[in-house]
């Protein structure tokens, strides 16, 4: 399975391009737009992708893709709790 993580900050997002058979891996780093976001992820083709996403805040990028996403169970901002 080959996974894409994204970990996005306000300005730029640093991902890891993560080959789980072999565990060969990459790293890249693009800015936090929505067309470098899609560039990284049409040019990557991953099987899944993981997103940290709580400096950047809660947006949506699934929905700006009109993706179907999966949410952990318990999700946390900031450290306070919220949902």
């Amino acid at each position: 399975m080959r996974i894409l993580s994204l970990d996005l900050s306000k300005y730029k997002t640093v991902a890891c391009d993560y080959e789980a058979e072999t565990g060969r891996h990459q790293f890249a780093t693009v800015l936090t737009t929505p067309k470098g976001l899609h560039d990284l992820i049409v040019d990557r083709d991953p099987d899944r992708v993981v997103i940290e996403i709580c400096s950047a805040g809660c947006v949506t990028w699934c929905e700006v893709w009109g993706l179907r996403c999966r949410w952990p169970a318990r999700m946390t901002s900031g450290g306070n709790g919220a949902r």
